[in-house]
């Protein structure tokens, strides 16, 4: 049932909506609809869609959720009169996967967080979704799509079917460690909708201590970490001559220099932000 997703994610950002002193209205039908999906993963679409509408609308700024349905699909709008999207953004919107840089900020001309993981997310449900914008300073329009189901009986068989998460022939354990928190806890959910097994951390010392409890097959350092950088830590996560955990650097900076410091370090494949997501599962098909 569509309606407690949609207010289940609603829920989720009031604090941040309150606190920005914004505006968020939502209509949804009287009438029960009804989808096939997994509730968390449908939740995580709509939170993730809006706080980036929270995150690049200003304060008194305006926020609002319409869900419409008619025999075959559902549609979820979400519309905001924030920083809107440049032009030339709007075709590769997808493409780019931010970890909160500031080159893709919203406000900066970019885009946010997490679009890349909200439009798998929704494809793994056999929806869709389109971005529109009239451009910076204009907001942002996100249309999402999903087949409609129109007896609540027709779950079942549908269901398997449509399994959002398949686990792939071998799971892998994997740490993440970023002390953006959106970026980590993204990346966490485009390595479990490939039914990957996750721990996140946002602080070094707190990494060292879940992988002694943990394990991880594969670790995903962020470098620039407070206190600790991923150099630093990935020489305490693996002891030297060991080959486990397989140690993902995921950095901002791509230059010759900076491969070969973290190939000295002991990491074994070096991502530049924003990263390339299917490069990144492609990598951990050949881990498992």
């Amino acid at each position: 049932m569509i309606g407690g997703v949609v207010y289940g994610a609603a829920e989720s950002v009031a604090p941040q909506v309150e606190e920005n002193k914004q505006r968020l209205t939502i209509d949804v039908p009287r009438d029960t609809v009804w989808v096939c999906g997994d509730t968390t993963r449908m939740t995580q679409i709509l939170v993730n869609v809006l706080h980036n509408s929270c995150k690049y609308t200003p304060a008194e700024g305006e926020i609002r959720m319409r869900v419409s349905a008619d025999s075959a699909h559902l549609t979820i709008v979400v519309e905001d009169s924030g920083a809107g999207v440049a032009a030339d953004l709007l075709p590769r919107i997808f493409d780019l996967f931010s970890q909160g840089e500031r080159t893709l900020d919203r406000s900066k001309g970019g885009l946010g967080i997490g679009l890349s993981l909200v439009r798998k997310l929704v494809e793994m449900h056999e929806g869709s979704i389109h971005i529109k914008s009239a451009g910076p300073g204009c907001g942002t329009t996100v249309r999402i799509t999903f087949p409609r189901l129109n007896r609540q009986d027709e779950v079942p068989g549908i269901a398997e079917k449509r399994a959002p998460v398949s686990a792939p022939r071998n799971a892998l354990k994997i740490l993440i460690v970023d002390d953006n928190r959106d970026a980590a806890d993204s990346l966490s959910l485009v390595c479990q909708s490939e039914g990957h097994v996750t721990r996140t951390c946002y602080d070094p010392e707190e990494a060292i201590q879940q992988a002694l409890t943990f394990q991880p097959d594969v670790a995903l350092l962020d470098i620039g970490l407070p206190r600790m950088d991923g150099y630093q830590l990935a020489g305490r996560l693996r002891a030297k001559g060991r080959k486990i955990p397989i140690l993902v650097a995921i950095t901002g900076y791509g230059q010759a220099e900076d491969r070969l410091k973290a190939q000295a370090a002991g990491f074994d494949r070096h991502f530049v932000k924003p990263v390339d997501i299917n490069a990144l599962l492609d990598l951990l098909v050949a881990c498992g």
